[in-house]
């Protein structure tokens, strides 16, 4: 009989939780915080802006989502100015944390999918799942990084076009991850994402996960970057009247949900209607790098 062989990534996890009417001790897991053996800590929101939405009607579950990303935001600055984790403190009333709990995985991002799984209704995991979705997305992204590599090459400064193309797609080693970015040359890093209207979902979550790496990178310094960017990909407000209300509203609110995070990890977010809009502003990019 073959041992069986545990992944080597230890950490615990707690749920973040908000009591959903003040007074009746009825919760949910909105956002899950890790800290990991090596003493590295982040905190992730766990329940997408629609579901608030769905949850709470239009309105006040526009003002819960706020609530719980400003909490997701306060808590992850606290970290990052080396609170520990335990003794961090969510800005508003009527959000705690639940109890730790021990976890091994392969890598920070399988803890958060285990942590979700396990504590979280409303949340969405991809752990112990082939996802259609996520394969989806992830042709989506491949597809939109190569539309603005070609839209780059036809640009007029061509020698300048192919010397950008050289910090495309550039693997790296951080944190003990092998990870790839969209672009990477000296002080200057980017992403690529898109975010469709009917493919919210999983458009998130692979869009998270590039915010991620992004912040990773920053965080452990593993090149002097100075600007962190995700280039995402998605419809002009013109082109939205196709969709429906409440595809449309779904869009916006993620759309705000990803700035605020990406905000709060250094590194900003680009909307890009067209491939040319993207691939000219990399080039004034990393000619400023």
């Amino acid at each position: 009989m073959m041992p069986i062989e545990l992944p080597s990534f230890e950490a615990e996890w707690r749920p973040l939780r908000m009591e959903t009417i003040p007074g009746s001790g009825e919760v949910i897991t909105v956002a899950v915080l890790v800290k990991a053996a090596s003493g590295q800590s982040a905190i992730r929101q766990s329940v997408q802006p629609a579901v608030f939405s769905s949850l709470f009607g239009p309105a006040a579950g526009k003002g819960v989502g706020t609530m719980v990303t400003a909490s997701v935001i306060s808590i992850q600055q606290q970290l990052d100015k080396g609170i520990p984790a335990d003794q961090v403190m969510p800005p508003f009333g009527g959000f705690d944390f639940g109890l730790p709990r021990d976890c091994v995985a392969r890598d920070f991002n399988e803890v958060f999918d285990v942590a979700v799984r396990l504590s979280s209704a409303f949340g969405q995991s991809a752990f112990g799942k082939q996802s259609e979705a996520a394969d989806s997305s992830k042709q989506a992204f491949d597809d939109w990084a190569e539309r603005v590599k070609l839209a780059l090459l036809q640009r007029r400064e061509v020698d300048a076009a192919q010397q950008a193309l050289q910090a495309f797609n550039i693997r790296l080693k951080v944190a003990g991850r092998h990870l790839r970015f969209g672009v990477l040359k000296h002080s200057y890093a980017a992403n690529f994402g898109v975010l469709r209207p009917g493919h919210i979902g999983a458009d998130m979550r692979s869009l998270k996960l590039k915010v991620f790496d992004l912040q990773g990178l920053r965080r452990e310094q593993v090149l002097p970057i100075d600007s962190a960017e995700v280039l995402v990909g998605c419809p002009a407000e013109s082109a939205l009247e196709s969709f429906s209300h409440r595809e449309v509203d779904s869009f916006h609110e993620s759309i705000f949900y990803i700035e605020s995070e990406s905000k709060a990890r250094g590194v900003k977010l680009i909307r890009c209607d067209t491939a040319q809009g993207a691939a000219n502003h990399v080039a004034s990019a990393l000619l400023a790098a």
